[in-house]
């Protein structure tokens, strides 16, 4: 069996996601659970947004857990443009799991995202000059990577091209990567010594070495809901912004935050009536609704995590009046508040939208389907145009 650390819950779902792809049985966990028939389970341990002591004794526990576990492999997901606690979670995870070095490969060059020279670029441009600049928690000041991979204690950190690696070193290996085979070539030295960490890419290029080519699914495979479908935009990217501006064009009500939530006015269980009066209105009549927050953004940390609660309590209102039949949950924090919320630990990969948009079912939990997507990635064209063609 495989585990993937992921430090938050899109990113455990998008590698769950690539294991379906490869024709293996994939779930993503809130609590690491072993699972009879599972070959991959991604774990989500929610510490990209802790502070770095309580990331650091998370991953310490579960590594723990992973040791007293016999037959187990590990992978660590990182965030691809290193937001987190990337460093001393992986200084931690080499000392448990004896482990004395890490090659972390973080690049995904399928997406235009580089480091060569040791300078991190998005379709050849500096990381601080994206939208990662805005980033809430992280915002990128620098496309150094050995800024931006923060503290790790006194583990050592080398950055090499994979010419440069000897397989001898030790400590955090940052993998320089221009290209798929650069990454390749990385999946190709590691060995039972070498903890695996790194994006999307370089955990399909491990998989590839581990288990043979991939089974390509297509996304024909996703199964169709049966009943009203429930957008919830709560990432602040462009991505987000695009698509509360399409929605109401392809038919899909928009159902904003209501203003005295996101002002702190009022009582908020009141106002989260009133929304979720405005939600279930949207769904009975065309079947579907978005809902988002189109306030400005505003960099404060409590109350985007204020807001994720108000999203979270919002869908637990809905699911207890009505059957929907899918939840398309986009940001990890939203998806994660909202899992917590309904108490749902343990989700089976059903398919794909598209790289890192995963549609899951809780396991042994009728037929509510959840699809999780990465605030940071695209809107696959199949969730969208699907949603107007069943008008």
């Amino acid at each position: 069996m495989m585990v993937v650390i992921a430090d938050d819950l899109s990113g455990a779902a998008e590698i769950a996601g690539i294991s379906w792809r490869f024709g293996l049985a994939a779930q993503v966990q809130r609590r690491f659970t072993l699972g009879n028939g599972i070959d991959v389970a991604g774990v989500n341990t929610s510490t990209r947004d802790a502070t770095e002591s309580v990331a650091r004794t998370t991953v310490g526990a579960l590594a723990g857990e992973l040791n007293d576990t016999e037959g187990l492999w590990c992978y660590k997901k990182v965030d691809s443009v290193l937001r987190g606690h990337v460093g001393a979670e992986l200084e931690v995870l080499m000392r448990m799991l004896h482990k004395p070095r890490t090659i972390l490969a973080p690049a995904n060059p399928s997406k235009g995202r580089t480091i060569v020279g040791g300078q991190y670029r998005i379709d050849n441009q500096p990381l601080q000059e994206t939208d990662f600049a805005n980033d809430l928690h992280y915002p990128a000041r620098s496309c150094s990577v050995t800024d931006l991979l923060g503290a790790a204690g006194g583990c050592p950190v080398l950055v090499l091209e994979p010419s440069a690696y000897q397989g001898q070193e030790k400590g955090i290996i940052v993998a320089e990567a221009e290209s798929q085979d650069d990454v390749s070539r990385w999946a190709g030295q590691l060995d039972e010594g070498t903890l695996a960490a790194g994006g999307s890419d370089f955990f399909a290029a491990v998989l590839e070495r581990r288990v043979g080519p991939k089974r390509v699914r297509a996304t024909s495979g996703l199964v169709r809901a049966a009943g009203p479908k429930l957008f919830l935009c709560g990432s602040a990217s462009e991505y987000s912004r695009q698509a509360v501006k399409r929605a109401p064009h392809l038919g899909i009500p928009l159902c904003p935050m209501p203003e005295p939530l996101f002002d702190q006015v009022g009582l908020p269980g009141p106002l989260v009536a009133e929304w979720t009066e405005a939600v279930l209105e949207a769904l009975h009549v065309p079947g579907q609704a978005m809902v988002a927050i189109v306030q400005p953004v505003v960099k404060n940390a409590h109350l985007a995590h204020r807001l994720s609660d108000y999203m979270a309590a919002l869908v637990e209102s809905v699911v207890g009046r009505m059957a929907l039949g899918e939840l398309i949950l986009e940001g990890g924090a939203t998806a994660e508040a909202v899992l917590a919320r309904l108490g749902w630990g343990t989700l089976d990969v059903l398919a794909e939208y598209g790289p890192g948009v995963v549609q899951l079912r809780m396991s042994g939990h009728g037929n509510l389907l959840v699809t999780i997507k990465p605030g940071s990635y695209p809107w696959p064209e199949a969730i969208m145009e699907g949603r107007k063609s069943s008008k």
